[in-house]
């Protein structure tokens, strides 16, 4: 009896550990979730652009964030962390789908596919594997993109092809509001198409962010993410080869703390947020500021 109960507890013990648990969480991205957020387009493009976000599972949200602001037809991979593809141990193995051969696997697989614009955010390009850089790399000389995400700086790739090119950026991106103070976007021509890197500026290792800048909490914080998701969504535009001239826009305003404005006649002083968004799906911010009729009042 004694070694009946012995070998009960054994199974309830270990047999769930050896069992392979619904990982869907860990590998799929959900647009469920709806954040307070604002359209930069008056409608879906007729043809959608397909990126593939190759992101850290923690930050998949800022893609969701992005696509919010303008939709596309977006496929996600998810590896495990900022340097590490996939990650093996006790409590990943009970995980369906996330062992490095399941993900070398579903990584093959999602590469098979034909995607307008690649992008990479904090996760380190060189720790993907080897057919997979290949495969990423000769569909951008073949005309498609990359751009790769880091919050701090963005270090050369060991490819000295990616960097004899360097183009400018188009005026449409160079006016919007800089995202932070220290962003860098440099973009070079590779064969037919672009290699694109972001470099935010800010501190490195925030967890949650991927494409998106960890910017400081301030009572502007939601304006200025709002200009950033919206600078990121236009500058997957200029990745995807689309047109970037605003035609026959719809105009908004919006004040400092993201709320629109609809009196525009007796703006108080501040700065204030001008979004053109065109009827050909490309928008644009433009900053501007009013002046208090008193000046400044010190105390």
């Amino acid at each position: 009896m004694k070694k009946l109960i012995t070998l009960l507890l054994f199974a309830v013990t270990v047999f769930p550990l050896l069992a392979k648990h619904d990982s869907a969480y860990l590998n799929k991205v959900s647009r469920e979730y709806v954040t307070p957020h604002y359209k930069f387009q008056q409608k879906d493009d007729a043809k959608l652009i397909k990126p593939l976000f190759i992101l850290m599972r923690s930050g998949t949200r800022d893609a969701v964030e992005v696509l919010q602001r303008m939709n596309m037809d977006a496929s996600h991979f998810l590896v495990y962390g900022r340097f590490i593809f996939a990650h093996e141990d006790m409590y990943e193995s009970t995980h369906e789908g996330t062992s490095v051969f399941e993900k070398e696997k579903e990584l093959s697989e999602t590469l098979s596919r034909e995607y307008d614009v690649y992008i990479i955010g904090q996760f380190e390009f060189l720790k993907l594997p080897k057919m997979a850089q290949f495969q990423i790399l000769d569909a951008v000389r073949n005309g498609k993109s990359l751009i790769i995400v880091k919050s701090g700086r963005v270090g050369k790739l060991p490819y000295r092809k990616l960097y004899e090119k360097p183009i400018d950026l188009p005026r449409e991106l160079k006016l919007f509001p800089k995202v932070t103070k220290r962003s860098i976007v440099q973009a070079y021509q590779v064969g037919k198409g672009k290699y694109i890197t972001v470099s935010w500026g800010v501190q490195e290792n925030i967890v949650g962010r991927s494409i998106l800048p960890g910017l400081p909490y301030s009572n502007q914080w939601k304006t200025q993410n709002e200009n950033a998701a919206a600078f990121f969504a236009m500058l997957c535009r200029y990745a995807a080869g689309r047109d970037l001239t605003v035609k026959n826009p719809e105009i908004r305003i919006r004040d400092a703390w993201n709320n629109d404005v609809t009196n525009v006649k007796s703006l108080p002083g501040g700065t204030y947020y001008k979004d053109l968004i065109g009827s050909n799906g490309a928008f644009k911010v433009e900053a501007f500021k009013v002046t208090s009729p008193i000046g400044q009042v010190k105390i």
